[in-house]
């Protein structure tokens, strides 16, 4: 690193991208050429690999000739930055470099250089309150822009790049509006607020600097104005409301108080989520890769250095199946995990599950927004939106986002944080290349542990007297293993879970029977399969049988008592048979009660089970029922009388819950596996139980706003309900995609999925569900539709007080009173609302209690009656933050508003 490069050089790169010698300006030719350069002057004085190159110009698509390309483009950048220059001679600027090619210049000579340095110091000098050299560092970096930034490079890189810059520059623009603002500048910020809001019309710090500035010269309507016109754009574009930061500025503008604030140090992120630590614990045992940890340790320093201006590390993790790419990260992760006090992140993508489809972006944001805390309300809308919320939640924040075995960059990009100071990293058997070459991320290519490094494996698992008391085996061993880690502790632990049985004995079983005719020596998938067969072939029978019996299992962690389930033992006999086969390195514990399989080992496992038990159907069918008993004994918690679901009588105890809480904990934690058990029931033809399984979800996959699970849930559901001819749960799913679709804003499909609920319901003269399909009253309402909806909710409620549902009959009267509210029937709304305020509060059912309070605050605000529409809403407020829910707050302060304008 480091260079004192040629003193009168410079680089433009924001804008027209020349490098000039004084006044001079060299030829950089066409595109090919130009391009290269620019990847080398975005990092000048560092060495860049010839792949690293190749993936910069081409990403995915690299072309037979892409090597001879870069040769190309090299001679042709030397003979224009150093005229006359021949071969024999050794380049001044661009030199060549054991590991590559560097551009050497001086300090200071490359104009995003400057820029980034003079944004850097606006973001320090704006956090200790020195706003006129904040302003003043601003004008600076903002000084070096010429045009759009990169003009004239092409290539995955230079796209990434010039988004990146673009990012930056936004940032400082609104620091510098900021400044402007406690300058006694509002008038000028004004003008530069303006044109930024209309460039930018979601980025909501913006407007909320636009509306200060504009109340300090006098304009509070426009200033209310503006805040009108962001949050109409975030609810069309985005499906939510303003966040608490924009809201608060209203209150501010509307109460007077937005003269005498200062705006000081950075915003606080959009929503203020829990700080998540989901890094499962670290491998035992892990050993090399200390050049890996070492470069990565010293890249996570500078992405935090505050000195340094922090950046966004991407780190991508790419190598064959059981080389360590999972054991690396999370070590890693482990190790840095204190520069990341925000948070840590930990998803598997399924990206080479055999068994399930890899999560889709728009999956894997909800479970890491539910990991950041955010309100499950707030997923209900597209990928689009939810991609916006996950990077306002990481804003400002230093989190550390673990993305295991992914399939490919797709899947991964919408994923990344984009905040400085935060790291990414992420696990795959592909390259990866998209990532590093539009992204910028840093790759890490695991390979096989070299000799040395499995002997010294082996002697923490068996100890440094057993491995060098012979270490001849011990070599052919790791050879045997193909030195892929996770073979060679399998293999180890043959070893040291027997007194008698020492390494020349497993070589000798090796050498006479490789037991797997695919087994090649240069192919490690099936080296891996022959050490799983080693191991398996070895155990008792008991461990054996638990062993294929866990692979039927479809969800990534086993819990004991599913396990119990599925092994036909008792809880206590479960753990210790799990706990067993973590002794063995077959199974991992990755929480209390909570194992997991390799992947691999997880398919091995299920072949095993696929040709050796002969128990297989009866074991799945054992644990569909304890899954079904469970999952409806949480729906009647959730919601109790919505229709019985028939159970089994529990062989194998369910899950139990005794209040909606912990019911709701459990839903939002188990669904991905549920949705996995549910399709293993369809797959092998358990119809009955996997319509069950579907209705019961509902109600679950509703309290956790998981649309996009249960529309699979309700397809799967459907599908089997066809075909055993079950109608009562085609009407219940019928009427669960209704509530989907009315989520999701499609209001006629939902009007239409409605109607067929209570067709079907009224055909076989089902009274409860009828009365649940009335789920179509309120799509109904939300249409505008009110009179049609009344007569619905009027049977409804005969319904639910003919059968002494009193759940039902709180939710009718509260849905009464919207639709008598939209009627202009005032007192009667309230009258319903109140009602079902005080069957609810019987019920305990705190979110439906907050959602009903905000009901009869709606009704006595239409009706005028504003000093009580304020007292429902700030009952609601206080409860959605004791729940801490924040869309619930989010939605009462914005009542709450309303009222204040009321008066």
């Amino acid at each position: 690193m480091g260079g004192t490069g040629e003193p009168g050089i410079t680089v433009d790169l924001l804008g027209r991208i020349r490098a000039l010698d004084g006044d001079t300006e060299f030829d950089l030719g066409a595109p090919g050429p130009r391009s290269l350069f620019c990847v080398l002057a975005l990092r000048p004085n560092s060495t860049i690999s010839l792949s690293q190159l190749v993936d910069a110009l081409w990403g995915e698509a690299v072309p037979k000739t892409a090597a001879g390309g870069i040769y190309t483009y090299i001679s042709v950048l030397r003979k224009a930055l150093q005229p006359g220059w021949t071969r024999s001679q050794e380049h001044r600027i661009l030199a060549g470099k054991p590991g590559g090619y560097s551009l050497v210049l001086p300090p200071q000579a490359v104009d995003v250089g400057r820029f980034e340095v003079a944004a850097a110091e606006a973001k320090r000098r704006w956090s200790v309150d020195d706003f006129p050299q904040a302003l003043a560092q601003c004008d600076r970096a903002l000084a070096e822009w010429g045009g759009p930034p990169l003009e004239g490079a092409v290539g995955p890189f230079a796209a990434g790049e010039r988004a990146r810059l673009e990012a930056v520059k936004l940032d400082v623009e609104e620091i510098r509006g900021a400044a402007l603002i406690e300058t006694t500048s509002a008038g000028d910020a004004v003008t530069a607020l303006s044109v930024l809001t209309l460039a930018n019309p979601l980025r909501e710090r913006l407007h909320e600097l636009l509306m200060l500035a504009l109340y300090r010269t006098g304009r509070q309507a426009e200033a209310l104005e503006v805040y009108q016109r962001v949050r109409r754009q975030l609810i069309d574009d985005l499906g939510i409301e303003p966040g608490p930061a924009l809201q608060e500025m209203q209150e501010r503008v509307l109460t007077g108080a937005g003269a005498a604030e200062r705006l000081t140090g950075p915003r606080a992120p959009l929503v203020v989520g829990v700080i998540p630590a989901q890094l499962p614990h670290g491998p035992a045992h892990f050993t090399g890769r200390d050049d890996e940890v070492r470069r990565v340790t010293e890249l996570c320093e500078a992405a935090t250095s505050d000195a340094l201006g922090g950046f966004t590390l991407i780190l991508a993790i790419d190598g064959t199946a059981g080389v360590g790419k999972t054991a690396l990260a999370v070590h890693l992760a482990g190790k840095v995990s204190s520069s990341f006090p925000d948070g840590q992140l930990f998803l598997d993508l399924r990206g080479f599950d055999p068994r399930a489809a890899p999560l889709t972006s728009e999956d894997a944001l909800d479970h890491l927004l539910r990991g950041l805390g955010a309100d499950a309300e707030l997923l209900k809308r597209d990928a689009v939106a939810k991609a916006a919320l996950y990077r306002s939640m990481l804003s400002g924040r230093r989190v550390l986002v673990v993305l295991d075995n992914a399939a490919d960059a797709e899947q991964v990009r919408p994923l990344l944080p984009g905040s400085k100071g935060c790291l990414a990293v992420v696990t795959s058997r592909n390259r990866l290349a998209g990532l590093v070459a539009r992204d910028g991320a840093t790759r890490v290519s695991v390979d096989v542990l070299p000799p040395e490094s499995s002997l010294d494996l082996l002697r923490r698992i068996l100890g440094p007297e057993v491995v060098d008391a012979d270490p001849g085996p011990a070599h052919e061993l790791a050879a045997y293993c193909g030195h892929l880690p996770l073979a060679l502790r399998i293999a180890a632990e043959r070893i040291a879970g027997s007194e008698h049985y020492q390494l020349s004995d497993l070589v000798r079983e090796l050498q006479s029977d490789r037991l797997d005719s695919l087994s090649t020596p240069d192919d490690e998938s099936s080296v891996v399969r022959s050490v799983f067969s080693w191991s398996y072939r070895a155990l008792k029978p008991g461990d054996a049988r638990a062993f294929r019996l866990l692979g039927l299992h479809p969800a990534t962690e086993i819990g004991v008592l599913d396990a119990a389930a599925l092994l036909a033992l008792d809880g206590p006999a479960a753990r210790r048979q799990l706990d067993s086969l973590v002794r063995w390195h077959l199974l991992e514990q990755v929480g209390r009660d909570r194992y997991r399989f390799h992947d691999l080992l997880r398919i091995y496992a299920a072949e095993c089970a696929e040709r050796d038990e002969p128990d297989s159907r009866s074991a799945i069918g054992r644990l569909l029922d304890w899954y079904v008993n469970s999952t409806v004994a949480a729906r009647e918690v959730v919601a109790p009388g919505l229709g019985e679901i028939a159970v089994t009588s529990p062989e194998y105890p369910a899950m139990t819950w005794r209040t909606y809480d912990v019911a709701m904990a459990w839903a939002g934690r188990e669904l991905t596996a549920l949705v996995d058990v549910l399709r293993l029931a369809a797959d092998r033809g358990f119809d009955e139980l996997a319509a069950r399984l579907a209705t019961a979800l509902g109600v679950l996959c509703h309290g956790t706003s998981r649309w996009s699970d249960w529309l699979q849930v309700i397809e799967l559901g459907e599908e089997a309900a066809h075909r055993i001819g079950d109608p009562i749960s085609l009407g219940r799913l019928a009427n669960d995609t209704g509530v989907v679709y009315h989520f999701l804003g499609r209001h006629d499909e939902a009007i239409a999925s409605h109607e067929t609920a209570v067709a079907i319901f009224t055909g076989i003269g089902n009274p409860q569900d009828q009365a649940v399909a009335t789920n179509l009253a309120v799509a109904y309402s939300m249409m505008g539709r009110h009179l049609e909806a009344l007569p619905l909710l009027e049977d409804a409620m005969r319904l639910a007080r003919e059968q002494g549902n009193r759940f039902l009959e709180a939710s009718v009267a509260d849905n009464l009173g919207a639709v008598l509210s939209g009627l202009g029937r005032h007192d009667e709304a309230i009258e319903h609302g109140l009602h079902s305020l005080e069957l609810i509060r019987e019920e305990g059912s705190e979110h439906m209690l907050g959602h009903a309070l905000t009901q009869v605050g709606d009704s006595c605000l239409r009706a005028g009656r504003v000093d009580e529409a304020r007292r429902h809403y700030g009952a609601a407020l206080e409860l959605w933050r004791g729940l801490d829910d924040q869309w619930g707050e989010v939605r009462s302060l914005d009542r709450l508003t309303k009222t204040a304008a009321e008066t």
